[in-house]
């Protein structure tokens, strides 16, 4: 039950954080006066940098502390500010700066959490399950963004914003129930109090610079958050306050791109990676994601827009399974959270960019431009795809079985983890 557990208790933390990202885009997004794509895009910049700066903190946290702790801290932390989110929104009515701190450490919270799911399923069951739980996880992070954005827009249509964000601040009290119930076993946290926090911080930085696998993952990471997550939380948002008027559309769209994730992650958790390689799905994974929002900029019905918005989804399920199963078998246990989080951190920095930028563009050149930018986008992300054709040695890797990559990047890059 140990996992079971955890696993549910992640999935109805990012289930709340999901709700809730909806219900705020759409407040910003539908707000009176003509600056709503700048003060979008500024505020999800800021949250975002806000996240970056706390993530090396959070990995030194869980490599060197009981991971329990600390995840029950951050739950702490997500209860208490979805309460002050509640009474500064709804009963102080302070600018959207505050209101934007405040929904800022939800979303460093929910990075916590996410980050933290890769790096805790090993020390919950055995090797050979690690796909499969990392796979179940992805599947639940499909299936919480689907209920997620029923519950953010249902909510919002049915029982307005403010009974909405109540019922986000129940979810996150089921997740720090359901987390007391979990025993992390066989920890063995990296003691190494000799450090200072700067030189501890910059262990993950330091490992991931020197597996070039995964700085060309990392790389190509960057790449499609840059254009995916401005994407879903920008300019969606802005797309469907223009066209339709009602947030049931952006529902529809968060849902369909969550079934897509729910379909692959259900698939690629049955494959045998001992049997299978992971480079196909990695390089299919991620030129479904850019021929989705190519598909997307073209198409005029919704139910095609739907569709491709699910085939983004399904691509992205392939992609983060086929590389982050990888780190499961091939990281040293108290390197792994420092690691995971260099790599969000790095694949996460440019979101604000691209958010920025995003809501600067659709400000100054109208939603007109939408369409165009989206097809460009989609491009991009597709051609970053031939990065995997051509690095030798994340081929090399996403080539090798599960029972190869057991600790090799400990035998195939010494250095990377002295000191």
């Amino acid at each position: 039950m140990n996992i079971v557990n955890f696993l549910l208790s992640s999935a109805m933390s990012l289930l709340a954080f999901r709700s809730f990202s909806i219900i705020f885009v759409w407040s910003i997004a539908t707000m009176e006066g003509d600056n709503n794509s700048i003060v979008l895009g500024s505020i999800i910049a800021l949250m975002w940098i806000i996240n970056l700066v706390t993530l090396p903190l959070s990995g030194d946290l869980l490599d060197r502390n009981k991971k329990k702790k600390i995840l029950v801290v951050s739950a702490i932390f997500s209860v208490i500010f979805i309460n002050v989110y509640y009474m500064l929104f709804y009963h102080l009515q302070v600018s959207y700066f505050y209101l934007a701190l405040a929904a800022s450490i939800l979303a460093t919270t929910n990075s916590i959490v996410t980050s933290s799911i890769n790096s805790t399923i090993p020390f919950l069951t055995s090797k050979e399950h690690y796909t499969k739980y990392i796979g179940i996880a992805t599947s639940l992070n499909s299936v919480q963004a689907i209920v997620g954005a029923i519950l953010g827009g249902g909510g919002v249509a049915f029982l307005g914003s403010q009974l909405s964000i109540i019922v986000v601040s129940v979810f996150y009290t089921i997740s720090l129930t359901l987390l007391l119930f979990v025993r992390i076993r066989d920890e063995k946290p990296d003691s190494s109090l000799h450090q200072n926090f700067v030189k501890r911080a910059s262990v993950g930085f330091k490992i991931l610079f020197q597996l070039k696998n995964e700085k060309i993952t990392c790389y190509i990471a960057m790449v499609t958050n840059f254009i995916l997550t401005p994407m879903m939380v920008v300019i969606l948002p802005l797309y469907v306050a223009n066209n339709y008027n009602n947030i049931a559309p952006l529902a529809y769209f968060e849902i369909s791109f969550a079934i897509g994730m729910g379909i692959g992650a259900l698939i690629l958790s049955k494959v045998d990676f001992n049997t299978y390689t992971r480079l196909k799905p990695a390089i299919a994974g991620n030129m479904m994601i850019g021929f989705g929002i190519i598909l997307f900029s073209t198409f005029e019905l919704i139910h095609l827009k739907l569709l491709s918005m699910m085939l983004s989804g399904f691509g992205l399920s392939l992609i983060v399974i086929a590389t982050n199963s990888v780190r499961s078998f091939a990281v040293p246990d108290h390197f792994r959270a420092r690691l995971e989080s260099a790599i969000f951190f790095l694949c996460v920095i440019t979101i604000p960019i691209g958010s920025q930028t995003f809501g600067y563009l659709i400000q100054t050149f109208g939603n007109d431009i939408i369409n165009p930018l989206l097809l460009i986008m989609g491009v991009i992300v597709s051609f970053s795809s031939l990065a995997f054709f051509l690095s030798s040695h994340t081929k090399k890797m996403l080539l090798k079985s599960n029972a190869q990559l057991d600790q090799i990047y400990m035998k195939e890059y010494p250095k990377a983890f002295e000191g």
